[in-house]
């Protein structure tokens, strides 16, 4: 015999199981795949060995809707022995630290200066608060226009890669969302696709390219915001 609850009850008990999935997963995830099954699809020494179609059919084992919710896309490729062996010195966690908490201050400061004190940071704004602070210049809705047509992406994207362009600018900390802001959260949300062309790059011409020429920052204090 199985219970079958009733409409009201039943609206209860799933919102109960939506709450709970949402305290499950409300912390940030950080995901980690291959490009194809024999794992060496882009890789600069050894070639894959995969047929083209098995890598399309591997990776659209991760559904649309799924990537579409993972904020940051980040391509690691082979690190070369140069680099392995140089005596080249990279930013310390203190300098890095130390830039996350100024881009948090200054979340916090936009936050509470306009009443919105229950907002700690770009990550939790709403719609509404997307609307009113992460406002684009021209040149960034064009930009933007052309990333939503030709890359496909959804509303969901949409409103993601502006609150990523917004904690891009707090880190460089300018107020407003430059094109270039824009620009970086792009291309953090369009990795190469199976032939490994850069999705993105298609929407610039060779004078616009220099958008990109903006200093990648470590993805270790990109999520932290």
């Amino acid at each position: 015999m199985f219970w079958i609850p009733s409409f009201p009850v039943y609206n209860y008990l799933l919102n109960e199981a939506r709450l709970v999935r949402y305290n499950l997963f409300a912390h940030k995830t950080l995901s980690v795949r291959n490009h194809c099954p024999c794992g060496w699809y882009g890789d600069s020494q050894k070639p894959c060995t995969c047929a083209s179609a098995m890598v399309t059919k591997y990776q659209k084992r991760i559904s649309g809707p799924l990537l579409d919710r993972i904020g940051i896309h980040i391509e690691v490729p082979r690190v070369d022995y140069e680099k392995l062996c140089g005596n080249q010195m990279s930013e310390t966690s203190e300098v890095i630290r130390q830039r996350v908490q100024a881009a948090r201050e200054r979340q916090r400061v936009r936050f509470s200066q306009n009443g919105l004190s229950d907002i700690v940071s770009n990550a939790d704004m709403c719609i509404g608060e997307i609307r009113r602070f992460c406002q684009l210049q021209d040149e960034g809705q064009s930009l933007m226009r052309a990333a939503m047509s030709q890359l496909n992406l959804f509303a969901r994207a949409y409103h993601r890669i502006l609150k990523l362009a917004r904690t891009i600018a707090d880190l460089a900390g300018n107020d407003e969302v430059q094109l270039a802001h824009l620009a970086e959260a792009l291309h953090l949300r369009s990795p190469k696709n199976h032939d490994g062309v850069d999705e993105l790059g298609s929407l610039l011409d060779a004078n616009d390219i220099k958008v990109f020429c903006v200093k990648m920052r470590t993805v270790s204090f990109l999520h932290q915001c």
